[in-house]
């Protein structure tokens, strides 16, 4: 209460304090509630943990299926595991004959080079 002439007011006394932490997005929501269980969630599972609406869950559980942090399975979704390496495979034979380096091939067939010098 602060004295304003005649008569009492309410005051604000101290600024508030601002929380500077930002709102966790709908990814790391998703991603944190999968990771802290030790069971696949349905999607109802998922959405009530999450706090966040259903067609909100929803594009993101595809957004996360896309890029392969989630999995779906018949129990409900997962956080994906990491994805082994693509195996490399290498031809038996060269696809294609060799070029003179760079990028054209010769226009003429290539004779064997050969130094036939006499030293007298």
């Amino acid at each position: 209460m602060v004295e304003d002439q005649d008569a009492l007011a309410l005051a604000v006394v101290d600024e508030p304090v601002e929380d500077e932490t930002q709102p966790a997005t709908a990814r790391e929501r998703v991603i944190e509630a999968l990771t802290l269980s030790e069971q696949p969630l349905s999607t109802q599972q998922l959405r009530k943990r999450c706090r966040i609406r259903t067609a909100t869950l929803c594009a993101t559980l595809a957004d996360l299926g896309r890029m392969g942090s989630v999995a779906h399975g018949p129990q409900g979704y997962t956080t994906a595991a990491e994805k082994p390496p693509l195996p490399v495979s290498f031809p038996p034979a060269p696809i294609a004959p060799p070029g003179n380096g760079n990028g054209k091939r010769p226009q003429h067939a290539q004779l064997p080079l050969t130094l036939d010098h006499h030293l007298v």
